[in-house]
């Protein structure tokens, strides 16, 4: 593993280890917003290869290196691990997980030593992507003296602790809010959450959004019928795309339905999904294109070039969804559940939000409306933008998020 050496200020950003477009975009303008820079991760590919001031940890250790590690730090890691077992929430699920946990434990604690122990942080501003592992690691390394400060970013599936399968419980999410300096939320729901459930951190917990980049307005002049609607997103169990095939069932305008998205076979409502989609062959005045995977550029193309009269978010569970920020960018109204985070983005002056068990008939009648009587005004595509230059320009959200993270840590 490789050392960090830090004798100036910096911003350091502890990142996943699968490169999504919203890390690429967090990557980029770091880069741009601060000569001095570090990335960690532990991907190597040629990706994470191609920024310069990347470090790469280690994701596992040899055997030799963690008894060494737990003979040397064995109380204080029981310490924290006993707290963890027996924190608010653990059910008898989590208590199963023991073993697993503190292996996560070990882990954290030997990355934070390997990085930091023989080399002051205090000038640097560290900050992870997500609560994940790197986040329990920088919470370790504060505890123990070698940093000064630590902040981290959080969307959904790292903070909502009841989509944990079976345990409903993240581990040492209490310890990583003990020692981080400030939390910075993608959406007002999800600090919402923390704050419910972390009380004690309330203070720590600030919003602080994301962003997408400016490709201009799509098409605004008239065009001929049919409607265009468009989904994003891999066919699988939460996204319940086929939702919208059954919603379509009801609507008896003019539509041609785009989907931007393989599908997940295995999944256990690939079959409902297919099955909807077949129904549809009975309707002349819908038309269906399943277009499969395509590469965020050519999608974002699309956009751009051809007119989109309404985006649907189907999604049973969502963070701050990319594809909406994205279509909101070119003016393109949505449509989506009220779950997550989506309320930041959609509302009367972006498109319709729903509620997240929706009637496909009773939703179909308000489609039908927002397609006849919005979806074509010029001035109400243009307001669905402004929405999305006053909150969601990455030109605008990213310089200042790092601005105010390299003046102070608070």
């Amino acid at each position: 593993m490789e050392r960090m050496n830090l004798d100036s200020p910096k911003v350091v950003l502890f990142t996943a280890n699968v490169y999504g477009s919203f890390v690429k975009s967090e990557i980029e303008w770091l880069i741009k917003e601060n000569q001095q820079y570090g990335i960690v991760t532990s991907i190597s590919n040629p990706e994470a290869d191609a920024y310069p001031g990347t470090i790469k940890t280690a994701d596992s250790f040899s055997l030799q290196a963690r008894i060494g590690h737990v003979l040397k730090r064995f109380f204080p890691l029981l310490s924290i691990f006993i707290h963890d077992t027996f924190s608010e929430g653990t059910s008898l699920a989590y208590l199963f997980r023991g073993r697993r946990h503190f292996s996560l434990l070990l882990k954290c604690s030997m990355i934070a030593d390997a990085l930091f122990q023989d080399h002051s942080m205090r000038n640097a501003r560290c900050y992870t992507f997500f609560a994940n592992d790197y986040a329990l690691a920088l919470a370790m390394a504060a505890e123990r003296g070698y940093i000064s400060s630590y902040s981290t970013r959080v969307h959904g599936r790292d903070v909502i602790e009841e989509r944990e399968p079976k345990t409903r419980k993240l581990p040492f999410q209490w310890f990583k809010y003990e020692y981080t300096d400030l939390v910075y939320c993608v959406s007002v729901a999800t600090k919402q959450y923390i704050t419910r459930k972390y009380p004690r951190f309330a203070t720590k917990i600030k919003v602080e959004y994301l962003g997408s980049q400016d490709h201009g307005m799509g098409p605004t002049e008239p065009v001929d019928l049919p409607y265009h609607i468009v989904s994003v997103g891999r066919v699988r169990n939460v996204k319940r795309f086929y939702l919208i095939a059954e919603m379509l069932q009801h609507i008896d305008l003019p539509v041609k339905w785009s989907h931007f998205g393989d599908i997940q076979e295995n999944d256990p409502t690939s079959k409902r999904y297919k099955e909807a989609i077949s129904a549809l062959d009975s309707k002349p005045n819908i038309e269906v294109l399943q277009r499969g995977y395509v590469e965020n550029a050519k999608l974002l193309q699309t956009y751009k070039s051809h007119h989109v009269d309404l985006l649907i978010n189907s999604s049973e569970i969502e963070g701050l969804p990319v594809s909406i920020q994205e279509a909101i960018s070119f003016g393109i109204p949505c449509l989506a559940t009220d779950v997550g985070g989506t309320a930041d983005i959609v509302n009367e002056q972006t498109g319709i939000l729903v509620d997240a068990t929706f009637d496909p008939l009773v939703v179909s009648q308000s489609v039908t409306r927002t397609l006849v009587e919005k979806c074509r005004d010029k001035a109400y595509r243009q307001g669905v933008r402004a929405f999305w230059e006053e909150h969601f320009d990455a030109s605008k959200n990213y310089p200042a998020f790092f601005e105010r993270m390299t003046r102070s840590p608070n």
